[in-house]
């Protein structure tokens, strides 16, 4: 088994539920037609869900936006400690994986240039696509 397994996708918005639950609304394709750049969403929620081994515990996970244009923004991190409890967690349970969420919402959100959007998530210096949305000119 892989140590790590990523997987996220770009939304319309993400509603955290009381019961801890999440609601995704409006889940994107890979591919949005604009009628022109630059342009503007109202909302852009990006959802990165994060499958461990138990058995390796890979330290901080470091999570970032990369935009068209070249620009890039911190999505924020997992600390060590939060990864290594997470980890542990799941061994005192015997379950096969550790697993971590991430969940952002940007409102309004500026699209400077046409092109792929990516959300990108760093594991032990090592650069995984989470999920990435192409933004084009088209009807």
């Amino acid at each position: 088994m892989l140590p790590v397994s990523i997987v996220g996708f770009f939304c319309e918005d993400i509603r955290e539920e009381k019961a801890g639950t999440d609601t995704i609304i409006g889940i994107m394709p890979d591919n949005v037609n604009v009628r022109s750049i630059p342009c503007v969403f109202p909302k852009l929620g990006i959802y990165i869900r994060i499958h461990l081994d138990p058995a390796h515990d890979p330290g901080e996970i470091q999570l970032k936006l990369a935009l068209p244009d070249g620009s890039e923004f911190s999505l924020g991190r997992f600390e060590a400690s939060l990864v290594t409890n997470s980890i542990d967690t799941a061994r005192a349970g015997g379950g096969p994986l550790a697993g971590l969420i991430s969940r952002a919402v940007a409102s309004p959100f500026r699209i400077p240039a046409a092109g792929r959007i990516r959300a990108i998530v760093t594991v032990k210096g090592t650069e995984y696509i989470a999920a990435a949305l192409n933004v084009q000119i088209g009807s």
